[in-house]
């Protein structure tokens, strides 16, 4: 059950928070008393965030997740999910020099067909998308109030 969680998140190209986030922002500008052009074009830049994930993003994170269901070690045991020991495989395949080679194998890109067609290196792909990532989430995140009291030009 796990994998397949993490494969629809790597599918959709964001989890399920960010769904969360993303929607909850709409609705507030949406209920509002009135929508300005600048709320109207925050509305815009996120759904055009959205768009952009769903057509190319790959963030690393969710790559990372759906191996360290996927893919366990002789500790494990393959019949329980431990959130715990994942996040600790994953802390360690994002230090190892040996991750990126692991993750551009023949399994991995069975696994996300994305990888098939990837010649560059994972880990300037993983710190670029990891910079888009953050400043989708700023978008989301910034307060709504700020837009509220911007100079509008409607």
């Amino acid at each position: 059950m796990e994998a397949i969680h993490a494969y629809e998140e790597l599918e959709m190209r964001c989890d399920k928070k960010y769904l969360q986030e993303h929607t909850k922002l709409v609705n507030e500008i949406l209920h509002g008393n009135k929508i300005t052009m600048a709320e109207w074009n925050r509305l815009n830049l996120i759904n055009d965030q959205l768009r952009q994930r769903l057509e190319w993003v790959v963030v690393p994170d969710q790559v990372y997740k759906l191996a360290a269901v996927v893919y366990f070690d002789a500790t494990e045991d393959p019949s329980e999910y431990e959130i715990g020991y994942a996040k600790q495989k994953i802390e360690r395949w994002k230090t190892d020099d040996d991750a990126e080679a692991f993750f551009l194998t023949k399994p991995m890109q069975e696994l996300i067909p994305f990888l098939k067609d990837f010649t560059g290196s994972f880990t300037v792909y993983s710190e670029i998308i990891e910079r888009v990532d953050k400043a989708h989430w700023n978008n989301l995140y910034t307060k709504f109030l700020e837009i509220q009291e911007s100079p509008s030009t409607e």
